[in-house]
């Protein structure tokens, strides 16, 4: 994974938060963790990789969106041993495709012979044309957010969503968006909201 400037990053989130790009959201989680006895979560202290990429409006923003998923599914934020933590990560990388441009020319048609009792002439083939085959590499930017859910007794990750995209955009995400991909990203969270 490499590092982006600010610029490219607001550009992830923008193009994560919009709703006409196409994302990949998934998510994980252990099978043997009981949410049930979760009721008190915390914020994990914000990550100084993401402030790289992050401007404080949308660091913040992002932190409410988060807080906000878990208060309407009934958690209780405190500051002292929650049951739960709750963490963001940002990264990004970049993908290389190749794309083949192939142009033809064709060569020139044949005729045909004549025929007749005793056999015939069978004319002239075509002639030969010729393909030319160009391979072009590309590069596209993905960003991915990682939402990381950890019991916090047993410091073991027990859930974990992400929200993968190509960044194509350096608009600046807005807290509808944000609120939007964020909850996109906990759709799946054990624990409904209310």
């Amino acid at each position: 994974m490499k590092k982006i400037s600010l610029l490219l990053l607001i550009a992830v989130v923008a193009m994560l938060s919009s709703c006409g790009t196409s994302l990949d959201i998934s998510y994980d989680y252990d099978r043997n963790a009981d949410f049930t006895k979760y009721s008190t979560f915390a914020l994990a202290e914000w990550n100084e990789e993401n402030s790289k990429l992050v401007d404080e409006f949308t660091k913040n923003r992002i932190l409410n969106a988060m807080r906000s998923e878990f208060v309407k599914r009934g958690f209780t934020e405190v500051n002292d041993n929650p049951d739960i933590m709750l963490d963001f990560f940002l990264v990004t990388d970049t993908e290389t495709y190749t794309t083949a441009y192939t142009s033809h020319m064709g060569g020139y048609g044949g005729w045909g012979g004549y025929g007749g009792w005793y056999g015939g002439y069978g004319g002239y083939g075509g002639g030969m044309g010729y393909s030319n085959t160009q391979f072009v590499e590309h590069e596209k930017l993905l960003g991915t957010i990682v939402m990381d859910v950890y019991d916090e007794r047993t410091k073991k990750l027990v859930w974990q969503g992400l929200a993968k995209g190509e960044i194509n955009g350096s608009n600046r995400p807005t807290e509808s968006g944000i609120n939007s991909l964020i909850s996109k990203v906990y759709y799946k969270f054990p624990i409904r909201k209310k």
